[in-house]
């Protein structure tokens, strides 16, 4: 069960994110009823902000919430060419697009009906081809998935030319998106809208609230109570610790980490490492410490360097006998045992 904290005090959905990763975890995510009904009783009747929101509605598989292709495969070169104001996700609903009679892309919503362009062949040589059937964005996806590979993939101005040139009114191209996503990065799908909502009036509502037991957008710049989720804790040197629960790869960990917060946890003296211990329990958990001489700190290339890419000012480790091992050539990772001693892992 996710830790809730209210914080009474109003302020804008980005300063409330801030003060929540700064003093707790991240703003409250939402993954089912019991939540949501968490959340409703804490909030008594006030409108609050929790962690959902969706801004980088222009950029490319950069985020949960960025347009994708239907190929499932990352843009190789990020090309986007939307017509001026555009996407701006009316009514928000439009979380598919189209090519315009202009050879620029609107976002629609994907029930509407258009004809549509597929393509076929490998990604460096596409062939490009027009159905004059009209149908609904997963549907025309469906036809170009029988038929050919998929629907148009257009990755730079010369393939972008060569699709216009054979849609000769608005058409179906293979980018969509799915809005939403939660601060935290999770990717929980629950969502418990208010009637009407979310409708991101006048095409800038960003960030959501709970208001009336259920979820609407608003403007991020309004002033809100908000709810804080999860744990963390300060060491001497201002360490502030974040367990994710979520079980990942070091790499994706990493990664993770990077985005949302700052890196892996770096652990540089006993303080440090009870305040692990305590907050992680009886979870095996991932820490910032990787292998690349195996049982120095800093001295050589391949010596070990936590992840944030800067000196350990102290040398601290704190391996639990025999380790490490590079056990099989392949441990290059260290997770910390329940006890707090470290293992090298793979």
């Amino acid at each position: 069960m996710n830790k809730y904290i209210l914080v009474t005090k109003e302020m804008t959905w980005q300063d409330a994110q801030e003060y929540c990763r700064q003093t707790y975890g991240d703003l409250a995510t939402v993954d089912n009823k019991d939540d949501l009904n968490q959340l409703v009783d804490l909030a008594d009747g006030v409108g609050i902000w929790i962690g959902l929101h969706d801004f980088n509605r222009k950029s490319m598989d950069l985020y949960p919430n960025s347009w994708r292709w239907s190929t499932q495969t990352r843009s190789q070169t990020g090309y986007m060419n939307f017509a001026s104001g555009q996407p701006n996700y009316n009514g928000a609903r439009q979380e598919c697009v189209k090519m315009n009679r202009h050879g620029t892309w609107d976002d629609a919503a994907c029930s509407e009906q258009f004809k549509f362009v597929c393509f076929s062949g490998p990604s460096s040589a596409k062939t490009y081809h027009h159905v004059s059937q009209t149908l609904s964005w997963e549907s025309a996806k469906s036809y170009c998935r029988t038929h050919y590979t998929d629907l148009a993939k257009i990755e730079n101005q010369a393939e972008n030319q060569q699709v216009f040139s054979i849609a000769t009114t608005y058409a179906w191209i293979g980018l969509s998106r799915v809005p939403w996503t939660w601060s935290d990065g999770s990717n929980g799908s629950f969502r418990h809208w208010l009637v009407n909502e979310p409708n991101n009036k006048e095409y800038r509502q960003f960030c959501t609230l709970i208001v009336d037991g259920a979820i609407a957008d608003t403007y991020c710049q309004s002033q809100k109570q908000f709810i804080c989720m999860g744990v963390c804790l300060s060491s001497a040197g201002l360490n502030k610790y974040i367990l994710v629960t979520k079980e990942m790869t070091l790499q994706d960990a990493q990664e993770y980490c990077r985005q949302t917060y700052g890196d892996l946890a770096t652990v540089d003296n006993m303080d440090d490492l009870n305040q692990l211990v305590d907050l992680a329990g009886d979870v095996i958990t991932w820490i910032g410490l990787h292998d690349f001489n195996r049982e120095s700190m800093d001295l050589y290339p391949n010596s070990w360097r936590w992840s944030t890419q800067t000196r350990s000012q102290t040398g601290y480790m704190n391996f639990a006998s025999g380790e490490p091992d590079y056990k099989g050539g392949r441990e290059e990772c260290v997770m910390m045992r329940p006890d707090g001693t470290w293992d090298d892992m793979g």
